[in-house]
C-alpha cells in the first residue's frame, strides 16, 4: 500500500517550491524522523536542562581529573570500561541526539566525513597540502585518522583525504584498540602531534609529498626538520588538534563485534593539550540484524546502508552525525573564509558568482549534499522500517543468531574418511563452542579443504554451487575488507604484494589460490529473509562436492576400453568427422567440408572477429545469448563476410577494407589482446540494434594473422614458446573434441532426464572419432600430439576448462545443464574439463615451406599418447 501512494503521487525535487516538492520535503522530514527513531539517535529527555547537565559533566570532570596528570599529554592509562548503567542513562538522558543526512550509501558517508573532516596539518587548519608547499612548524600539531585492520576499504580510503589535508594515519589491531586506555589514545596523538614515528600494524602507505613519509620501516614519519613543541602545545591549548577514530560495530568478514562504548569512551578522556578525538562508528553490518542505539553507543558519526537492513531500496544509506559534533564538518560562518576548497553542487551553496571566485556554502548539513537527493527511495525506506517494526529487531537478532549457530556446528562436523575437517572457518567462529556466552555476528567466512589437505578455491566453489540442483548465491574474496583477510590467511604484506605484482592478483578476481595457499574466503551471510533450509542446503552441497567417503559415486559411466581391437602400442588412429570454423567470436558456427590451416595450426579467418563493448571487452554468448543466432558466413573468393540475425537484412563486410581505428586493447576472457575497431558505422549499428548493447566489430590485429607472445619468449619450433595468439581465441589456435567424449556425456543427461547435445555446444574445430586403439571415455585426454599426415604436426597445449557458456543450445538459445552435469565427472583441480587445446608445430619430415596446409572432412589422423 505505501509503495502504491509513493507511485502514485506526484513528487517533486525538495530544492523547488510549490505543492509537490512542499509534499516531498515533508515527507522527507517525517522519513528522518523514523530513521532517528529506529536508530534511538533522538535527543535524550533531558537535553535541555542546563544546570542537570552541567552538575553531571563535572561530576564526569572530576573523574577524570583522577585518572589524567594535569599539564601533560598523557594519563596514567588506569582507564578499564567498567562504567555502571546509572552513569550509561545518565548520559543517555542528556544526549544532544544526531542529525540524518542521507547518502547513496555507507560509502559516500565515509567519504563526506574524510573529506570536510576539520583535519589539522600542523597550521592550525585542514588547508590542502596542495596550497602551501611550507608545512608550518609551528603551531597545533598534525591529526592522525586511527582505523581498525578489520576496517572496510571504504574506511581505509578515508587516509587519502586525510593525508592530502595534512592528517597522517595509523592503522591498528581492533584487540590493540579495545585494549587502549585514554594513554594509548594521547600517545598516538602526541606522536602525530611532535611528528614522532608511529607505528603500523597492518598497511604501511606510498610516500606523499611536503614532508609526509609513509612507508619506511614501518613507520609514518611526519618530518619537518626541527621542532620546538613549547609553542605549538601553548596554541592547542586554545584549539586542540582534533584526530578521528573509525572502527566497525561488526566486521563484515568474521562477524566479530567490538566493545564500541568502551572504546568511544576511552577516546573521549584522552582529550589532552595534545588533541582531542572524534569517533566514527560503521554500524553497516551490525544494523542489519541488531537494535542499535546511537545516544548509548555515543559515537560523533556513524553510517549505514540500508539495504542490507531492507533488501530494498539499493542506493540509500545514511550519515548520524551528533549535534554537538556539527562544527566539525560544517565550520561556523567566522571559519568559512579559512575552510579548504570543496566541490560545491545543487543545493549545497547560498551564493556563487560565475565569473569571480566567490562562493558562499550554506552553514547547514545541505553544504555537504550536491545536486538533487534520490527522495523516492528516501520515502520508500518507510515500508522498510514498518517491516522491520512489524518482525521486532529483537527477533531477528534471534532468528539470525540461531541459524548462524547452527551453520557453525554442522559446519564443524563435516569431516572427511580421514577424519579432517572439511570446512576452516575464520575469526571468533573458529573457536566458537556450544555454551559460550560470546556470540559472533552471523556471518561466517570459511574455505574448504580436501581430504589430502589441500584447499579449494573460493572461485572453485562460487562456480559449483551455483551449479547446484538448488542453485546457491555465496560472496567470495576478501568482500572489500582486505586487512581482516591478511590476518585471518596469514597473508602478510610482503606476500600480498608479491601476489599482485608477481600473479597479478587484484581484488574480485578469480585467482584463489596461488602457492597453495587461498587468497580470499567464503561468506554465508544470514539475514532477516534466512530461512532454515538455506543452511540445509548448503550443507548438503557441500557434502555431495567436495567431503571425500572414500567410495567413488558411480554416474552410470562405464569404462569402454577395447578388448577386440588390436595390440594398443600409445598410437591411435582417428577420422577427421567435423570442421567448424568461427568466424565472429561467441556467434554461431560454419561448418565446412576442407579449410586452410596457417603455420600456428589456426584456421584461416577463425575467431578472427569479436564484438566489444565500449571498455573493449569481448561480449560472450553465455551473458548474451541471441548471439547464437548470428551466423556469419565466409566467402573468399569475394574475400567478404555475410552476417545474418533474425528479422534483419544481410550484412556484408569487406575482409579488404581498412580498419576505423588504431591498434587498442581488446579483452577475451580476462585475457589483452591487440586489435583494431572494423566496419563502418552502419556495421556496429547492426550489431547494437540487434543485441540492444552498444557494441563495435572488432578484427584482430593484423588482418588474417599474427604473433603475439605473452610475454616474450625465445622461438621454439618456430614459433614462441608459451602461450602465444592468432586472433581472438582463448588459449591456443585449435579445440578438438572427439565423438566418444560427447556420447559418454549424453549417456549421462539422458540418464538424469536431459536432453543430449552435439559437438556444436562446446565450440570446437576439429571434432574427431577413434577408428583404432583404446577409446575409453574421454581418449582425448590422454593424447600428446595429433598427425595429418604429409602435412602438419599438432601439439596438445591443454585440456579446456569450461564455463556456462556450454549450457547455451546454439539452436534456441536456451539454457541446459550440461556444465552441471559436466561438473559431476570432468573436475579436476578446480577446473571443469572438455576437450583439449592444439597448436602447430614443426617437425622432420615434413616440408619445412608448406606454410599453409588443407585439411578435409573425413582425413585419417594420428594420435600419440
Amino acid at each position: 500500500m505505501h509503495r502504491q501512494s509513493i507511485e502514485n503521487q506526484i513528487l517533486a525535487n525538495p530544492h523547488s517550491d510549490g505543492p509537490a516538492a512542499s509534499r516531498t520535503e515533508s515527507q522527507i522530514d517525517q522519513v528522518k524522523k523514523e530513521v532517528l527513531d529506529f536508530f534511538h539517535a533522538h535527543a535524550g529527555p533531558k537535553f535541555g536542562y542546563q544546570l542537570e547537565l552541567e552538575k553531571h559533566q563535572n561530576q564526569h570532570q572530576s573523574q577524570q581529573q583522577q585518572t589524567q596528570t594535569t599539564g601533560d599529554c598523557h594519563s596514567d592509562g588506569n582507564d578499564n570500561g567498567d562504567y555502571n548503567n546509572d552513569d550509561d542513562d545518565k548520559e543517555e538522558d542528556y544526549h544532544p541526539g544526531y542529525d540524518v543526512i542521507f547518502t547513496s550509501g555507507t560509502t559516500q558517508a565515509l567519504q563526506i566525513v574524510a573529506e570536510n573532516f576539520a583535519w589539522d596539518n600542523g597550521n592550525g587548519n585542514g588547508k590542502d597540502k596542495d596550497d602551501d608547499d611550507d608545512t608550518c612548524r609551528t603551531g597545533n600539531g598534525n591529526s592522525v585518522l586511527v582505523y581498525s585492520h578489520n576496517s572496510h576499504t571504504s574506511v581505509v580510503g578515508m587516509r587519502e583525504s586525510a593525508m592530502k589535508h595534512g592528517a597522517t594515519f595509523q592503522c591498528k589491531k581492533l584487540a590493540d584498540i579495545e585494549k587502549a586506555g585514554s594513554q594509548d589514545f594521547v600517545s598516538w596523538g602526541r606522536a602525530a602531534s611532535l611528528g614522532q614515528p608511529q607505528p603500523q600494524h597492518e598497511l604501511h602507505g606510498d610516500n606523499s609529498r611536503n614532508g609526509h613519509n609513509v612507508d619506511k620501516d614501518g613507520f609514518t614519519f611526519v618530518e619537518h626538520g626541527s621542532h620546538d613543541g613549547s609553542e605549538a602545545e601553548a596554541k592547542s591549548a586554545k584549539d586542540p588538534t582534533k584526530h578521528l577514530l573509525v572502527f566497525p560495530l561488526e566486521c563484515n568478514f568474521s562477524g566479530t563485534r567490538s566493545n564500541a562504548q568502551h572504546i568511544i569512551r576511552a577516546s573521549r578522556r584522552a582529550t589532552s593539550k595534545c588533541g582531542k578525538w572524534y569517533s566514527m562508528l560503521d554500524i553497516a553490518k551490525a544494523a542489519s540484524t541488531s537494535s542499535i542505539n546511537l545516544r548509548k553507543l555515543d559515537p560523533d558519526f556513524a553510517c549505514v546502508s540500508f539495504y542490507k537492513i531492507f533488501g530494498a531500496p539499493t542506493g540509500i544509506g545514511a550519515l548520524f552525525v551528533k549535534r554537538s559534533s556539527k562544527q566539525l564538518l560544517v565550520p561556523e560562518w567566522t571559519n568559512v573564509l579559512k575552510r579548504k576548497r570543496r566541490y560545491f553542487g545543487g543545493g549545497s551553496v547560498d551564493i556563487q558568482l560565475p565569473t569571480r571566485d566567490f562562493v558562499r556554502p550554506r552553514s547547514s548539513f545541505d553544504s555537504l549534499v550536491h545536486g538533487t537527493i534520490n527522495f523516492r527511495s528516501i520515502l520508500s525506506l518507510r515500508l522498510g522500517l514498518q517491516d522491520i517494526a512489524q518482525l521486532g529487531m529483537d527477533s531477528i537478532s534471534t532468528h539470525t543468531q540461531s541459524l548462524a549457530l547452527e551453520c557453525c556446528f554442522r559446519f564443524k562436523d563435516l569431516r572427511h574418511y580421514n577424519d579432517r575437517p572439511v570446512i576452516e572457518l575464520y575469526g571468533e567462529w573458529s573457536a566458537f563452542q556450544e555454551g559460550c556466552s560470546i556470540v559472533p555476528g552471523p556471518a561466517l567466512s570459511f574455505n574448504i579443504i580436501r581430504s589430502d589437505g589441500s584447499y579449494v578455491g573460493y572461485n572453485e566453489v562460487s562456480k559449483l554451487a551455483a551449479l547446484s540442483n538448488t542453485p546457491i548465491q555465496l560472496r567470495t574474496g576478501c568482500f572489500c575488507n582486505p586487512g581482516a583477510c591478511q590476518e585471518y590467511l596469514n597473508i602478510d604484506e610482503e606476500k600480498a604484494r608479491d601476489n599482485y605484482e608477481r600473479s597479478g592478483k587484484v581484488c574480485g578476481d578469480h585467482l584463489d589460490v596461488l602457492d597453495g595457499s587461498p587468497t580470499g574466503a567464503i561468506r554465508v551471510s544470514i539475514g532477516k529473509d534466512s530461512i532454515w533450509e538455506d543452511i540445509d542446503v548448503l550443507v548438503r552441497f557441500i557434502k555431495r562436492t567436495f567431503v571425500n567417503r572414500k567410495s567413488a559415486t558411480s554416474l552410470g559411466i562405464q569404462s569402454k576400453q577395447t578388448t577386440s581391437s588390436p595390440k594398443w602400442n600409445g598410437i591411435e588412429e582417428l577420422r577427421l568427422q567435423e570442421i567448424y570454423v568461427f568466424p565472429i567470436k561467441s556467434c554461431a558456427a560454419m561448418e565446412v567440408d576442407k579449410w586452410q590451416m596457417d603455420d600456428c595450426g589456426k584456421l584461416l579467418f577463425d575467431r578472427e572477429f569479436a564484438l566489444v563493448d565500449s571498455a573493449g571487452t569481448a561480449l560472450r554468448l553465455s551473458r548474451y545469448p541471441k548471439m547464437a543466432f548470428i551466423r556469419p558466413i565466409l566467402n573468399t573468393d569475394k574475400m567478404t563476410l555475410e552476417v545474418s540475425a533474425p528479422a534483419r537484412p544481410n550484412l556484408v563486410i569487406d575482409l579488404n577494407a581498412d580498419a576505423v581505428s588504431p591498434m587498442k586493447d581488446i579483452t577475451v576472457c580476462g585475457n589483452k589482446c591487440n586489435g583494431k575497431l572494423w566496419g563502418s558505422h552502419a556495421v556496429s549499428s547492426w550489431f547494437t540494434e540487434y543485441l540492444g548493447v552498444q557494441c563495435w566489430l572488432a578484427r584482430a590485429s593484423g588482418g588474417g594473422k599474427y604473433a603475439l607472445p605473452l610475454p616474450a619468449q625465445p622461438m621454439v619450433d618456430g614459433h614462441p614458446e608459451g602461450r602465444y595468439q592468432s586472433g581472438f581465441e582463448n588459449e591456443a589456435p585449435l579445440l578438438l573434441l572427439s565423438m566418444n567424449s560427447i556420447n559418454v556425456l549424453n549417456e549421462v543427461l539422458v540418464n538424469k532426464g536431459s536432453q543430449k547435445v552435439n559437438a556444436r555446444y562446446f565450440r570446437p574445430n576439429l571434432v574427431v572419432t577413434t577408428i583404432t586403439g583404446s577409446s575409453g571415455t574421454n581418449p582425448e585426454d590422454r593424447w600428446k600430439s595429433i598427425t595429418i599426415p604429409n602435412k602438419a604436426q599438432l601439439s596438445v597445449t591443454g585440456q579446456c576448462a569450461r564455463c556456462g557458456m556450454v549450457d547455451i543450445n546454439p539452436e534456441s538459445g536456451m539454457k541446459g545443464k550440461t556444465l552441471r552435469t559436466l561438473s559431476e565427472y570432468r573436475r579436476h583441480q578446480g577446473q571443469i574439463t572438455f576437450g583439449i587445446f592444439l597448436k602447430r608445430t614443426k617437425q622432420k619430415g615434413f616440408d619445412q615451406d608448406l606454410q599453409i596446409v588443407w585439411i578435409r572432412s573425413g582425413d585419417t589422423l594420428t594420435a600419440i599418447s
